[in-house]
């Protein structure tokens, strides 16, 4: 499931990036009357991350707000914390084609690992300014009259409901960020 959110990830990236370039030369994306698009970006995982770092290096884009429910960067590396959670495919393939991690420890990194690597370019990227962590998104409905999306946004620390506007909505929640935790007999075995 990851891998078709990177995919999708990717193809999204391109296209923006084919639109929006000039050929040989990175340009700020912006509209017609010179503004630039306002995006949010659900998750700050593997997806979100890829995403936030692209807008920043690829587009020339800050107009971003990533949100995650979560007090850290990771997601799913950061929320499944299980013993030997690990990487069921070799480290030196589960980096960023833009930021190889040629220091893996093992060939099947652990959870711990990944989640370090994520939050080291979280920081190389200037990431952290842009999360709004402890958010969850209850709800993004596209507001034809605006030609923006509305975005229903909960502070988990607090409960507070607020509302934003964005341009793009870029979902990358991961699919298996909430932990399934088995039952009965196999539950010892955790």
């Amino acid at each position: 499931a990851m891998w078709v959110w990177l995919i999708a990830v990717t193809v999204l990236i391109g296209a923006l990036s084919s639109f929006f370039f000039v050929v040989g030369k990175k340009k700020k994306v912006t509209y017609a009357d010179e503004t630039t698009p306002t995006i949010a970006i659900i998750g700050a995982g593997v997806s979100g991350l890829c995403m936030g770092i692209q807008l920043k290096e690829q587009l020339g884009l800050t107009t971003f707000t990533m949100y995650d429910m979560e007090k850290e960067v990771g997601g799913t590396w950061l929320v499944n914390q299980y013993p030997g959670c690990a990487c069921d495919i070799p480290s030196h393939l589960y980096s960023f084609s833009f930021a190889l991690n040629p220091e893996w420890s093992e060939r099947y990194s652990g959870q711990k690992e990944i989640c370090e690597y994520l939050q080291k370019l979280a920081k190389k990227y200037d990431l952290y300014p842009k999360i709004r962590f402890r958010t969850r998104v209850e709800k993004a409905e596209w507001i034809p009259n605006r030609n923006q999306y509305l975005l229903v946004i909960r502070n988990l620390n607090t409960g507070k409901q607020e509302q934003s506007y964005a341009d793009v909505v870029i979902n990358g929640s991961g699919g298996l960020r909430i932990p399934k935790t088995p039952e009965g007999e196999a539950r010892d075995l955790v």
